[in-house]
């Protein structure tokens, strides 16, 4: 029997219509199977109550509070007084949300109501808790890479209006939109034509440029009218008519990214320097060197705003540098004003206000992935590893209110010992003061933080610990299966001591690579591909473009 089941993440989503506005979906935050549950309403004075097999309750949020010692299925009679149904099931609502449901095929009862964001659903005698959320989710189980007007690139396929593309198979570059064409940036560039409204796309006219290496980026100069491209090692140039390049930089692999233009200069990150790249005098030059590398930015009002592994920081106009937040795990920005920022990171998505430096979780808890933040005029797009989140900039206000009630707090609870809380107690204490003398931050960031304080006590004070050795034996024993997620729920562990021990590499990375491993072996044994799928947890479509990337290398 499951009872005060709190889900710890958000589960496949769908639009609830007639409940809420567009792009909101729920979320499923508690079960209750005891007592059994026979079904639920509401009242005309907009109570919500539950028939069960020990009274009838009123549910207040996620609480119930007894109001009748009567047993059984309950309605309501003409003068809106609560009655049990002796005859059994009058007022049975039709099935029309099995599929918020576990095991949504099974046929059942169905019961649901709700408010204006809150939902309930009582089915097989249990009752089910929805927050009703600013936002959409879709691409459900997809790992999103990149977002354009018309595109969504996935690991899994590149989908234009819905359609998915016979190529490229996957996308882990952006894609992006200029003039009534594409560029879609994977292992080569593709630029393909963008069909009217209605029609269908067609592949068969691309133009392909392979540069041996990665392509990030592409950005279309409105000075100069030229498309430039970012590869892991070289900045190029396209010609006029699309078909040929120049290289203009060449330079070690590492992160490369394009921040913007002003007047004659493009400028762009690579590796830890910000570089400058006058179209007029054909000429690059180094204007700032970071201490490690730069995953990507923005210039606004001629500042430098630029993301790295330990923080979002700022190159003044003036020459001056400044670290405005110590956020981890950071790796895209996106501005949607002249002050505020959307950050994405592998625990959540965040907001940023860098004037008052203000720093809140709009998501908490989902790995988002790099390149896939993007605004089409007041909605925003963002891209995880389990689907695609579509909020309005209106919603932000109701998304930062939601996460500060418990039933959203991303911070994982913690049932030590009383001194264990003591020593924790003591360690925030000092930490908070310290900063606060330092006035690097407020109070509140490290508070909302703590989920990263205990990560780091827990290191201290040896505490029973996971080795490296252990997450990597259950990684290669549950291959195909194995994510973030369920590292931390095999060994009870948080997000953040998964990363600290796991530091200087990511999971994601070290799953993507055993598979990989495990691709090369399985495929030098002969077997099928959807044997190797299957083993590995990665698409058949993904496994053949591995084999034709190894094919291309051998040449």
């Amino acid at each position: 029997m499951l009872r005060n089941f709190a889900l710890l993440f958000l589960i496949e989503l769908v639009v609830c219509q007639g409940l809420s506005a567009q792009n909101r979906d729920t979320v499923l935050v508690k079960m209750e199977s005891n007592p059994f549950f026979f079904n639920l309403l509401k009242s005309k004075e907009g109570d919500i109550f539950t028939g069960t097999s020990k009274g009838i309750f009123k549910i207040n949020n996620q609480t119930l509070e007894k109001v009748d010692e009567r047993e059984g299925y309950i309605g309501l009679n003409k003068k809106g007084d609560l009655i049990i149904e002796k005859e059994g099931i009058k007022n049975y609502v039709e099935r029309k949300f099995l599929y918020l449901l576990p095991f949504p095929d099974q046929s059942r009862e169905e019961f649901h109501t709700g408010s204006e964001d809150k939902f309930y659903i009582v089915s097989n005698g249990m009752l089910y808790f929805y927050d009703i959320v600013p936002f959409k989710l879709s691409y459900a189980n997809s790992s999103v890479r990149t977002i354009s007007t018309n595109f969504v690139g996935t690991y899994s396929g590149v989908f234009f209006r819905d359609q998915k593309l016979k190529s490229p198979t996957f996308s882990d570059g952006y894609i992006r939109e200029f003039e009534g064409k594409a560029f879609i940036c994977f292992n080569d560039l593709v630029i393909r034509s963008l069909p009217k409204d209605g029609e269908m796309m067609n592949e068969t006219n691309d133009i392909i440029h392979s540069f041996k290496t990665q392509v990030e980026d592409v950005f279309f100069s409105a000075v100069d009218k030229r498309y430039y491209v970012a590869t892991l090692d070289k900045l190029l140039r396209l010609s006029k008519d699309l078909l040929s390049y120049e290289v203009l930089y060449d330079t070690d692999k590492g992160p490369m990214a394009f921040l913007g233009e002003m007047k004659n200069s493009i400028f762009l990150s690579s590796n830890n320097r910000i570089i400058i790249y006058s179209s007029t005098l054909n000429e690059l030059d180094t204007i700032y060197q970071h201490t490690e590398p730069i995953l990507g930015g923005y210039v606004s009002v001629r500042n430098y705003y630029f993301l790295s592994e330990n923080g979002f920081h700022v190159l003044n106009s003036d020459g001056s540098y400044q670290q405005l937040t110590d956020l981890k795990f950071a790796h895209t920005v996106l501005p949607i004003s002249t002050t505020v920022n959307l950050i994405a990171t592998n625990v959540g998505l965040w907001y940023f206000n860098a004037t008052s430096k203000q720093l809140e979780e709009l998501i908490p808890g989902v790995e988002f992935n790099k390149k896939a933040l993007f605004k089409e005029g007041e909605t925003i797009y963002a891209g995880s590893i389990k689907g695609l989140y579509t909020f309005s900039i209106q919603s932000i206000p109701e998304l930062l209110k939601m996460n500060q009630s418990p039933t959203h707090n991303s911070i994982i609870s913690y049932t030590k010992e009383i001194i264990l809380g003591s020593i924790i107690l003591f360690f925030i204490a000092g930490v908070l003061t310290r900063e606060v003398i330092k006035g690097r931050q407020k109070i509140q960031f490290y508070e909302d933080k703590l989920e990263h304080v205990l990560a780091d006590l827990d290191d201290q004070i040896q505490e029973p610990k996971v080795s490296r050795e252990q997450i990597e034996a259950y990684i290669k024993e549950k291959l195909a299966e194995a994510s973030l997620k369920s590292i931390t729920e095999n060994f009870k562990i948080t997000t953040s001591q998964v990363y600290s021990i796991l530091k200087p590499d990511k999971p994601g990375s070290i799953i993507q690579e055993l598979r990989i491993e495990m691709v090369v072996d399985m495929r030098n044994k002969g077997m099928l591909t959807k044997e190797i799928a299957l083993a590995t947890g990665l698409s058949p479509s993904y496994i053949r473009k591995l084999k034709i990337t190894e094919q291309e290398e051998e040449v």
